[in-house]
């Protein structure tokens, strides 16, 4: 069996039901994990294991936002705070900037990773600060 940890910002916009539909059409020998900061459109887009901040107690979720405004936050601190995330052989970061934030994990593991960009995050993000030129530099290394 193959899990996989998809990685998005928000599961799921009702923009991005492509973003389902290659989920949910992996092989039967795959197990998805999502792993969000927030929901939306459950009934629409339904999946068996979800990990989003609204399921983190208030303390949890409060120095989240804590460590955030310090910079402090990447990945390894969302596996913390979600510590029931199962183990995984590939993480699927959904979006560039989703991809910075993951490093860590991927650093501190073994585990492949996978950076899918899908238009503002290599379009926009870039040009309208600069900062992710460089974050996108440590991401391709």
């Amino acid at each position: 069996m193959i899990h996989i940890i998809h990685h998005t910002h928000t599961w799921l916009s009702k923009t991005q039901i492509w973003l389902y539909n290659q989920i949910r059409f992996l092989p039967k020998n795959v197990n998805s994990y999502i792993l969000c900061e927030q929901t939306q459109n459950l009934e629409t887009f339904p999946m068996e294991t979800i990990h989003s901040k609204r399921d983190w107690s208030l303390l949890r979720y409060n120095l989240k936002r804590v460590l955030k405004k310090l910079g402090l936050v990447d990945f390894f601190s969302m596996v913390f705070f979600t510590p029931d995330l199962p183990k995984c052989n590939i993480l699927h970061s959904h979006f560039g900037d989703i991809g910075w934030e993951s490093l860590s994990l991927v650093k501190n593991r073994n585990i492949k990773h996978i950076v899918t960009f899908y238009g503002y995050d290599v379009n926009m993000l870039p040009k309208t600060n600069f900062r992710w030129r460089r974050r996108y530099t440590d991401l391709f290394k």
